[in-house]
């Protein structure tokens, strides 16, 4: 579901941005390897990693970017995440990918949905704020019938 009226968080759309046949092309287009340790795993066993992390999205900024993801065997990812890796050490292993895996990870990338927030988005919807009216209740003077005391009326 996506437009106007998506409730999902921008982490699960961050998430569900990146789909799974988009992974395993990501994964293919470095070779089955992992960017940490360098060595070639079954696609199964790789992960791709968010550098700046998914949970942490804000809908600002599109975290599926070819500078952001890093494809990591599940011991690496692990590491990553447990032993806290510094960010610019992680981007420098993007930056020893060959330029015909950045070629290709641009091109997989290329037609997925941003996440950002609203702003960006071609279609504005201004809604107007609108407040209630205040109606005061209208006073009925009516016979008591069943002798509730409903009248006010002085005989």
């Amino acid at each position: 579901m996506a437009g106007i009226f998506d409730n999902r968080t921008d982490t699960e759309k961050t998430r569900h941005a990146l789909t799974p046949a988009k992974k395993v092309k990501i994964k293919t287009a470095l070779g089955n390897k992992c960017e940490k340790c360098r060595k070639k795993f079954p696609v199964r066993n790789l992960k791709v990693h968010h550098i700046e992390e998914a949970a942490k999205a804000s809908g600002t900024k599109d975290l599926n970017t070819p500078g952001n993801l890093l494809v990591l065997c599940s011991i690496c990812h692990d590491d990553v995440h447990d032993k806290p890796i510094p960010k610019s050490t992680q981007k420098g292993w993007i930056k020893k990918r060959s330029e015909s895996a950045k070629k290709e990870i641009r091109s997989i990338l290329r037609n997925r949905p941003k996440v950002t927030d609203g702003n960006s988005s071609p279609v504005k919807i201004r809604v107007p704020k609108i407040s209630q009216p205040k109606i005061k209740p209208i006073k009925i003077d009516m016979p008591d019938f069943f002798g509730l005391g409903g009248s006010n009326k002085k005989k």
